[in-house]
């Protein structure tokens, strides 16, 4: 599956990134109507106790420690079982336990979800991210692979290092999963009013920088990429596109833009694809 037409039933789609808007059946139906594409649920994990934080805009910039979906899977599935929009929904998963990772994409896709994402960047809570661990990244990605039919979206932590980007890539590919996507945030540390710091993720409109710079490390390498992060504008889609993404997805954008700059960015991207013929 080395073409978007094998990916997603459109050409170029717009992709509401995993994120709060994103964190149960309301939110999902929310972003469908502003005019995505396809919907990419809040990461669903396995954990007993649901690591939730808050998101905070300081000078153009996202401040990120909500943490997982605090709804269980179990509760998903029975939410999404008979949900008209299922096939327009992506399912994002993280489990430390490969055979947990497993069992919710089985039962995932016994229900008739359509595309699973794999998170392998997790950076928001300080831990080191799974895909840089070039063994461990293809030992559970391929474990994932030989488990469930459906399409496997790996959601990496971009590097600034061309070769580690590759490498990613190359390796998600050699798995037998389908498409690579990056997450549109960066672990960083900040210091409260007390002088104390805490671990968190950062993103923004300079991460569009770092993501036009992981399509171009990669582009050689044909496999599909969805390129997350540092979106303000509808040439901001456009120029992921044309350095060969399949899909662009948005989620800060809807808090330091707001809803209805979104529904414009989308509506003038699509209209921009449409001249363009791209």
């Amino acid at each position: 599956m080395n073409n978007k037409d094998n990916l997603f039933d459109i050409s170029f789609p717009l992709i509401a990134a995993a994120g709060p808007y994103s964190g149960n059946i309301k939110g999902i139906k929310r972003l469908y109507e502003i005019g995505f594409d396809y919907i990419t649920t809040k990461t669903i994990t396995d954990k007993a106790d649901y690591i939730s934080g808050s998101i905070a805009i300081k000078n153009g910039m996202t401040f990120n420690k909500d943490g997982f979906s605090n709804i269980n899977f179990s509760d998903w599935i029975i939410s999404l079982k008979h949900f008209h929009l299922l096939d327009r929904v992506i399912v994002s998963i993280f489990s430390k336990d490969v055979e947990e990772a497993i069992n919710i994409a089985c039962e995932m896709e016994a229900i008739g979800v359509k595309y699973i994402e794999l998170c392998c960047s997790c950076p928001t809570f300080g831990e080191e991210p799974l895909c840089f661990n070039e063994v461990l990244l293809y030992e559970y990605c391929k474990a994932l692979s030989s488990k469930i039919k459906i399409p496997i979206i790996v959601k990496l932590l971009l590097s600034t290092e061309e070769k580690k980007n590759r490498r990613m890539v190359e390796i998600v590919k050699k798995s037998g999963c389908h498409a690579v996507s990056v997450t549109d945030c960066l672990p960083i540390i900040e210091f409260d009013d007390e002088g104390k710091f805490e671990k968190k993720g950062m993103t923004g409109d300079f991460m569009k920088f770092l993501v036009l710079k992981f399509l171009e490390d990669t582009k050689e390498i044909n496999f599909p990429k969805i390129a997350i992060g540092g979106v303000s504008s509808s040439r901001d889609c456009i120029n992921y596109f044309k350095l060969g993404a399949i899909g662009v997805g948005q989620c800060a954008c809807l808090y330091t833009k707001g809803v209805s700059d979104v529904i414009d960015t989308i509506k003038r991207t699509k209209q921009i694809l449409e001249e363009e013929e791209l």
